[in-house]
């Protein structure tokens, strides 16, 4: 597909979905009269959209690490894929690690009360088993959330334990993955769930 009629596609498309599917419905007597406020933010780069440097859309990530940086108490997120630049800057670009890193650092330097609750999958990526052949993918996944997480020197977790202020860094942050058991014809067993879910705050 050309770049024009790229263009015209998602011209036509955008008009489509905005007069039709994304429409509210005003019209009800029954309907509550209130405020709200949103943010709408998104990723756009060049291999979603074959967008040039200078117009890359990142407010995504910008209200990920706003978010972090000024939470007050608690930070929960979902990620499938945790993979941040404390793996290594020159790596991976995206700044959630060291956002949360510092929003601890300076819960610790003034001993606030702060937690941060971290749940993916317990193996990313896809289903397989670790030893088989046609692993390389999740094993690649698990390598660079493991840099994020807990190894290689400049991780979340290695960080913090060489700050004075942080005896124990599972007193700030903890990693979690999901399993659900049952009984199949009388015979226990257990798979993981797999989260599939993005930062939240």
């Amino acid at each position: 597909m050309s770049t024009s009629t790229w263009r015209s596609f998602r011209r036509s498309s955008d008009e489509f979905f905005s007069k039709n599917l994304l429409k509210l419905d005003m019209r009800s007597k029954k309907a509550k009269k209130g405020t709200c406020k949103c943010q709408i933010v998104r990723s756009a780069s060049n291999w979603s959209l074959g967008l040039r440097n200078e117009l890359e859309e990142s407010s995504i990530h910008t209200a990920y690490v706003d978010m972090i940086l000024n939470a007050k108490h608690f930070i929960y997120i979902e990620n499938q894929f945790f993979i941040s630049n404390s793996a290594g800057e020159q790596f991976v670009h995206n700044r959630i690690a060291q956002a949360l890193i510092s929003r601890i650092k300076t819960a610790a330097e003034k001993k606030e009360k702060f937690r941060v609750v971290v749940f993916l999958p317990l193996l990313p990526a896809f289903e397989g088993e670790l030893t088989n052949s046609n692993s390389a993918i999740l094993k690649i996944q698990m390598h660079w959330e493991y840099a994020t997480i807990s190894r290689g020197g400049s991780s979340i977790l290695e960080t913090l334990s060489r700050d004075p202020n942080i005896s124990d860094p599972n007193e700030y942050i903890s990693f979690f993955s999901l399993r659900q058991h049952a009984k199949l014809d009388g015979v226990p067993y257990t798979e993981l769930i797999y989260i599939h879910s993005k930062v939240k705050d």
